[in-house]
């Protein structure tokens, strides 16, 4: 899906040397990003563990002194173990 189309001019001088070059510049849109692509769970994450077998990412977290478990499909946090 194209979205626009523009040319993007350059010049460039160095000394009595000079250059340009004109550029055709389409912007096209690729995928939908992804509404939530982190997860905050509060703290500080010291370390992590991911279980590929399980799809569970481990991760400890000092600060609040527990491990969060969250879910490899969507970062959802499944658990917090105190």
């Amino acid at each position: 899906m194209l979205c626009g189309r523009s040319q993007v001019s350059i010049a460039g001088v160095s000394g009595s040397q000079q250059a340009s070059a004109t550029l055709g510049l389409d912007v096209v849109q690729m995928a939908a990003p992804i509404a939530r692509p982190f997860t905050t769970v509060g703290g500080s994450v010291e370390r992590a563990f991911y279980d590929e077998s399980r799809q569970l990412l481990f991760a400890s977290n000092l600060y609040l002194n527990e491990v969060d478990v969250l879910s490899g499909k969507d970062l959802s946090v499944q658990a917090r173990i105190l």
